[in-house]
């Protein structure tokens, strides 16, 4: 395509720029004309209707009355830069309408010139793209929070921050990287990527974050091997990048080239397709950007109508539009799908169009323009397609699935699963705040959690909640929580599972526990009520018993004449075994009940049992008191006590140790009481699974005494047993 003022002249071969800019109108074309400056010259209807001044408050005007601030200075640069050289300016532009409310508008600047070549006016052709802008932040927006739904895409989709950095890749770019995803998140795209600088990829990048605007381009990739179709949208802080794999693609459009012998490209200079149709003759005629958009060769001329209708799936749509247009002349404007001559993807095209009459008032001459629109109306499809998909999605999930508001705490949906679950109709749940389903005692929480929720960077979070069906039944529920916009409102997305047989379960085995523990409380205290008795038993009786024996075996001894040595020898003999019984027997009652636990207490009797285990043991001791004395019950006592005991029996048996050192202190109304030693170890997962009855007595003991026991151990360094228990 040649220069502007050549394509223009080209195009008008009949029909004057007014005529063209008349029904241009009808696609609700905004018209502006400025002088070399930018001041306003004229403007039309629609530019005073989307930017709220009158014709009188713009004109004279220069365009930064509408400057919304949004665009870097360097973007106007660059615009001012191509029409002041005479070359036709097109791209999209966020405006501020009197009333400060922003507009975005695609524009088309043409420089018009005099005889001379030289640039005296600018005529801008723009059209209003607010409500695609609307659609495609929404869109960019909805695949950000929703990653479940890019993961389903095959296209890659990253997003960069302002630095550059990435924060989030769905599964197909991940499997396009040669490191790891969580290597990959926070890192610098040029330094994973360094062979992208220089490139079509790293100046379109960094383009569309300077001027915030949206690029797209095919371009290909050395180190991937493959041609990519690139999207890259700005968002509020960073870059959205979407790479489509188009290899097979570009192969059939270098087919075509080439079998075009590489036709040149055409250079944009807007988006309207003008076109006329004779009814008398049924000819076509059309300039090459109507063509292009058909998928004809890029050439004003003439067309055959049944060709162009060949290409028009919704044929009923035109039919009926030119039946009421010639019928009852009106003026049409009508959307309808197209499958271009050429073989391209299905198109959506916009057109208006009037009827013209000869001098006898008939009809003669059918005008009209065009556009092409598949790209918001993709858009808008795939974002309706995304909210039925959603709303499937959300109303047949298995799990119960609330929405509610962070700040009022109202319900703000509910899917089917909670409706059959807690007995509200949906009218009914939407009547709710979410305090209503929880019982009075729990409200509280829900409010402070909320409030969390709302104040903090928080989210997701995951709890167990009690919750009321609609009969008041009490159920327990494992919710997940997440934070999510809805309708414009900060809310909470409750993913929920009813645990309530499981915590039923859960309680009826912890009352059994508890009652197993209480059972084997009373039998350990019932144990130790007989091991005292015993204990004194066998001190008192059984001691007394050989004491009285001694006695009378040392008057025989005494008193024997005349009988021989081997007799006496037997009878010292005897008087010894005598005292080395009443020393087991004196052993046997300490260890069934130390009397220096009763009579001097529990710090004195560790140490007496520290002694006891050194001496029979022969392993060293050594043990430290940094408590002088503890006022603790019978129970504790005792308790403590044996843990002590039961400890060192443990490694006695066990360890191979050479060393123990043990100690019990107080703090903070806590009784520590640890003992480690230097022996072999053991693999606490291995002991776990064997279940040994001595370190799971020792676990029981303390949980009976309402402390908590732990023990530390490793093969070959020894191990370390803590009880704690608080005082009351």
């Amino acid at each position: 395509m040649g220069t502007v003022k050549k394509s223009e002249e080209t195009l008008m071969q009949s029909h004057s720029v007014s005529e063209y800019l008349r029904y241009s109108k009808e696609l609700s074309c905004i018209i502006i004309t400025t002088d070399t400056e930018g001041n306003i010259i004229s403007v039309n209807e629609n530019f005073c209707k989307i930017s709220k001044f009158t014709e009188q408050e713009l004109l004279g005007k220069n365009m930064r009355i509408v400057n919304s601030r949004f665009h870097a200075l360097i973007f106007f640069e660059e615009l001012w830069n191509t029409i002041s050289s005479g070359n036709v300016w097109k791209g999209e532009i966020k405006n501020k309408s009197k009333d400060g409310s922003f507009y975005w508008v695609e524009t088309t600047i043409i420089p018009i010139k005099n005889e001379a070549g030289k640039c005296y006016q600018y005529t801008a052709l723009q059209f209003d793209i607010t409500a695609r802008k609307i659609k495609e932040e929404k869109l960019i927006l909805r695949i950000k929070n929703k990653q479940n739904v890019l993961n389903e895409i095959s296209d890659n989709i990253f997003l960069l921050d302002n630095e550059w950095r990435y924060t989030y890749l769905n599964d197909a770019a991940k499997e396009d990287q040669s490191i790891g995803f969580d290597e990959l998140i926070g890192k610098i795209i040029w330094e994973v990527h360094p062979e992208l600088l220089g490139t079509k990829f790293e100046s379109n990048y960094r383009i569309a974050m300077r001027n915030k605007v949206t690029i797209e381009f095919k371009e290909y990739s050395e180190t991937q091997g493959n041609w990519y179709e690139v999207k890259v949208s700005p968002l509020a802080d960073g870059l959205a990048v979407f790479l489509r794999n188009i290899n097979s693609k570009k192969t059939i459009e270098n087919n075509l080239f080439i079998s075009e012998q590489r036709l040149s490209k055409a250079v944009k200079i807007g988006k309207i397709g003008y076109w006329q149709q004779d009814l008398n003759t049924g000819k076509v005629w059309a300039t090459k950007e109507t063509k292009k958009i058909y998928g004809f060769p890029e050439v004003d001329g003439e067309l055959v109508y049944e060709i162009v209708e060949a290409c028009i799936i919704d044929k009923e749509i035109i039919h009926q539009a030119i039946k009421d247009i010639i019928e009852k002349n009106l003026k049409y404007n009508i959307v309808y799908r197209i499958q271009p001559h050429n073989g391209e993807s299905i198109k959506y095209i916009e057109s208006a169009a009037e009827l013209e009459l000869d001098k006898n008032g008939n009809p003669w001459l059918l005008v009209g323009v065009l556009r092409d629109i598949t790209e918001s109306k993709l858009i808008e499809n795939e974002l309706i397609n995304s909210e039925e998909k959603y709303r499937y999605l959300f109303h047949n999930n298995p799990a119960t699935v609330i929405i509610w508001d962070l700040e009022n705490l109202k319900i703000l949906e509910v899917n089917q699963q909670s409706i059959e679950l807690y007995g509200y109709t949906r009218d009914e749940f939407l009547e709710l705040r979410v305090l209503d389903i929880r019982p009075a005692a729990d409200r509280n929480k829900i409010k402070k959690f909320s409030q969390e929720i709302l104040n903090n960077n928080i989210s997701k979070a995951k709890r167990t909640w009690r919750h009321l069906k609609k009969n008041g039944e009490l159920m327990y529920m494992d919710i997940t929580s997440h934070k999510i916009e809805f309708n414009n409102r900060k809310a909470i997305l409750s993913l929920a599972v009813d645990i309530t047989e499981q915590v039923k379960a859960e309680n009826q085995l912890k009352d059994s526990y508890d009652d197993i523990r209480r059972l084997n409380a009373h039998l350990l205290t019932i144990r130790e009520d007989e091991r005292t008795s015993i204990a004194r038993e066998i001190h008192d009786e059984l001691g007394q018993q050989l004491t009285g024996l001694k006695m009378d075996a040392s008057w025989l001894l005494k008193k024997a004449t005349g009988i021989e040595n081997d007799q006496k020898e037997k009878l010292s003999q005897m008087i010894s075994l005598i005292d080395e019984t009443v020393k087991t027997v004196r052993r046997i009652s300490r260890d069934l009940r130390p009397g220096i636990l009763d009579d001097l207490g529990l710090v004195a009797a560790l140490e007496w049992q520290s002694c006891e285990f050194e001496n029979r043991t022969g392993v060293k001791c050594d043990f430290k008191a940094f408590v002088s004395e503890l006022m603790l019950n019978k129970n504790a006592t005792i308790g403590i006590f044996r843990i002590y005991q039961e400890s060192l029996t443990n490694i006695m048996r066990h360890a191979n140790a050479t060393l123990v050192n043990a100690y019990i202190k107080s703090h903070n109304n806590i009784i520590e009481l640890s003992i480690q030693d230097n022996g072999v170890g053991f693999d606490k997962n291995l002991i776990k699974a064997k279940r040994t009855l001595g370190l799971t007595g020792l676990s029981e003991r303390a949980i009976m005494l309402g402390g908590n026991l732990n023990i530390e151990s490793e093969k070959g360094k020894g191990t370390r047993i803590v009880f704690e228990m608080p005082i009351d």
